[in-house]
């Protein structure tokens, strides 16, 4: 299924960055042995290519360093890995749960030491480079919608792979600006925004809902008190008493203005 033979040309720096698109593929491979000796080389490649971007931007005028970052950065391998899935003559519909399951496998198996593995990781510039990727169509089929939304959905199982596995959401600046190939991705007309999801419900990406705290589901108990003690009174008056004491040789105040103390009326009368 993978050739191993080209990884030969890794300690030379002669394998063009879109052969690390091809990495991608070995995320499906059944043999674990296979895939343990592809992740072994691709780790190797993404570590030496990290290691001459760090030299040339030592050695070299920072405007040329930047320039030739597109072309080096192992980060840029999502971009050639998300059309060689979506080409993958085994991925025949972007609807079908089990094959983009497959396809998510293989996106991670990328994915992985560029997240988990990177002192650098910038969230910022991967959510702008499959944002970028998903607001161009196919180069090779550009009229072909069953072509146009496998890619999509592809760039949707890369969005929800990095949702679920980053652990900062920082936008902060990336040394180099976003860039997709030509040669994969064709432009749409201005102002195109692909908002629409293309994937089932089942595999969009659904945040992890914080369980409820204790303090706010159970109600406070109120104390108990002791039966044995005395003078005491478990029951609060909600409102001041609406009883009168009458004490003899004096009158009742009247209960409105316009009333009149009972004696003064009998005298008027």
């Amino acid at each position: 299924m993978y050739n191993l033979n080209p990884n030969r040309g890794i300690p030379n720096k002669c394998l063009p960055l879109d052969f690390m698109g091809m990495y991608a593929l070995a995320g499906r491979e059944p043999d674990r042995r296979v895939r343990g000796l592809v992740r072994q080389y691709m780790l190797a490649d993404v570590v030496r290519r990290r290691e001459y971007v760090r030299n040339i931007t030592v050695g070299t005028k920072v405007e040329r360093a930047v320039s030739q970052l597109p072309h080096i950065l192992p980060d840029y391998m999502m971009v050639f890995a998300v059309p060689v899935l979506a080409h993958d003559p085994a991925f025949t519909a972007h609807d079908n749960v089990q094959q983009l399951k497959v396809v998510k496998q293989c996106l991670w198996f990328i994915l992985e030491p560029l997240i988990t593995r990177n002192d650098f990781y910038c969230y910022g510039f991967y959510k702008s480079l499959v944002e970028r990727m998903k607001n161009h169509k196919d180069a090779l089929n550009e009229t072909d919608d069953s072509v146009n939304y496998k890619l999509w959905a592809t760039c949707d199982l890369a969005m929800s792979v990095i949702w679920a596995r980053s652990s900062s959401f920082e936008l902060r600046d990336f040394p180099s600006d976003a860039r997709i190939p030509t040669m994969y991705f064709a432009p749409q007309p201005d102002f195109f925004v692909n908002t629409r999801v293309f994937l089932p419900p089942e595999l969009q990406f659904q945040p992890k809902r914080q369980a409820p705290t204790e303090t706010n589901t159970k109600a406070k108990k109120r104390p108990r008190q002791d039966k044995d003690s005395e003078n005491t009174n478990d029951v609060e008056p909600s409102e001041a008493s609406e009883t009168q004491i009458i004490l003899p040789g004096i009158e009742q105040p009247p209960e409105t203005e316009l009333d009149e103390p009972q004696t003064k009326r009998a005298l008027s009368d």
